[in-house]
């Protein structure tokens, strides 16, 4: 996977898979989803009881996320939370 459904090119794409040493039954966590090119490939390389947990602030992001990331019965649509900001 090299292209998302939007274009996007994703940075370092086989250095990051590499680094992260995936296990196919792990648990990971994408802090910054963006187009989804990073998580992708993480999805390719894990078994139905791994897991892969996105975040992303950008609404468009989530948006797109919601359109190309296939939901199973037991995962939710996080995109109607409120974002809390600790900083204000």
């Amino acid at each position: 996977m090299s292209d998302t459904a939007a274009g996007h090119t994703p940075v370092l794409l086989p250095q990051v898979v590499a680094a992260l040493n995936i296990r196919a039954s792990g648990t990971y966590l994408d802090a910054t989803f963006g187009r989804g090119g990073h998580a992708g490939a993480i999805l390719q390389n894990l078994i139905a009881n791994g897991r892969l947990l996105c975040l992303d602030r950008d609404p468009a992001a989530i948006a797109e996320a919601n359109g190309c990331i296939v939901v199973t019965d037991n995962e939710k649509d996080f995109a109607d939370i409120e974002i809390v900001n600790p900083l204000r």
